[in-house]
């Protein structure tokens, strides 16, 4: 009788434990549609995304700015330090968004010891030091928001960027990325976790990957393609460069767009695993109609594939603002909805909270 006793309670305990992982990884089978933000944002902020009906924000764990950070030289008692003020900040803001029905996959934007510069290499895979506290982060932010419903994904990293020579004792990011994953289940199992690959979590980052062995994973890219197009005018790159059109002797277009997303499609198809488009963007100087033609070519793909997708980024820097005119000089958001705006707010209309 104890023996039988024993096994309905492992039973029960398996089903409860599937009922968990069902409910955690359910908010993700409804169209997500959103946008990245940064700590910047007040009530002000959210209540504009709610009459948006944006359902979905990637919240930026973000130590100023990015690449650069005060984390690229920061010890680890600093960065501990930062993390717990940044923790308490978001703490204040997702009140306000579970008010107006918006969910939040957070975002580990600034990684213990920040990043090598020139190049944006992630420290922690040239000390091992620094990886032994990225899994310690992920275990105190798994603790903190252990069963919290509006939180519906952790990011593990933003961007991993892994030198072409690691430091001794440093583990692969797949690895360590693993590891990760097995400390946040431990404490939260039915959390979803972001998965991003390196180098910068390009689409072809995914050529032939091989999934995590763990459920609710989600795997995502960052789409800023083409270049030429997306950041224009950055860093001295030329301007005034239209899309669709012929850029270094080859056509972009829709297709052109598609066929850079294949790694991705590719994963979908033969693994059935959900993807999720972090960040895409085009700087808002483009020439006239680029910026909205571009975009709607991109959300139209993602839309297709049922991924869910964030843009880059709500009142973050104006360049990627869809709120201010194509005009650099101009540092106010513009009195009337841009056609970038016009075209976000058509997509989020179709949202369900």
């Amino acid at each position: 009788m104890r023996n039988i006793l024993k096994l309905l309670c492992l039973m029960l305990a398996a089903g409860c434990s599937a009922a968990v992982s069902a409910a955690g990884i359910a908010a993700w089978d409804r169209p997500l549609r959103g946008v990245m933000v940064s700590e910047r944002i007040g009530e002000e902020d959210i209540a504009v995304l709610n009459d948006w009906n944006v359902n979905l924000v990637r919240w930026q764990l973000r130590w100023q700015d990015f690449p650069k950070s005060p984390a690229d030289t920061a010890d680890a008692a600093a960065y501990d330090r930062w993390l717990g003020e940044a923790l308490a900040h978001f703490d204040t803001r997702l009140p306000l968004l579970r008010k107006y029905g918006i969910r939040v996959v957070l975002d580990l934007h600034t990684p213990p010891g920040g990043r090598i510069h020139p190049g944006a290499a992630c420290r922690m895979f040239t000390e091992a030091a620094f990886q032994k506290q990225f899994i310690e982060t992920w275990k105190r932010i798994a603790a903190r928001y252990r069963g919290n419903p509006d939180i519906i994904g952790y990011d593990l990293m933003n961007e991993p960027v892994v030198p072409a020579v690691p430091g001794e004792g440093c583990r692969p990011w797949r690895e360590l990325a693993s590891d990760a994953v097995r400390a946040i289940r431990n404490i939260d199992p039915e959390m979803p976790v972001v998965f991003e690959n390196q180098q910068w979590a390009i689409p072809n980052t995914l050529t032939n990957f091989r999934p995590l062995p763990f459920r609710d994973v989600i795997y995502s890219i960052h789409f800023y393609y083409p270049y030429e197009v997306a950041f224009q005018g950055l860093n001295g790159s030329p301007a005034g460069i239209e899309y669709p059109g012929t850029i270094n002797g080859e056509m972009w277009d829709r297709a052109r767009l598609e066929k850079e997303l294949l790694p991705v499609i590719d994963l979908q198809k033969k693994h059935d695993v959900r993807i999720f488009i972090g960040e895409f963007s085009c700087i808002r100087w483009a020439p006239e109609g680029t910026g909205r033609r571009l975009l709607a070519d991109m959300i139209s793909i993602f839309e297709e594939r049922k991924w869910a997708w964030t843009y880059h980024a709500f009142r973050e820097w104006s360049g990627w603002s869809v709120e201010h005119s194509r005009n650099p000089a101009e540092q106010e958001r513009a009195l009337c909805p841009t056609d970038r705006e016009q075209l976000l707010r058509e997509a989020f209309s179709q949202n369900r909270k």
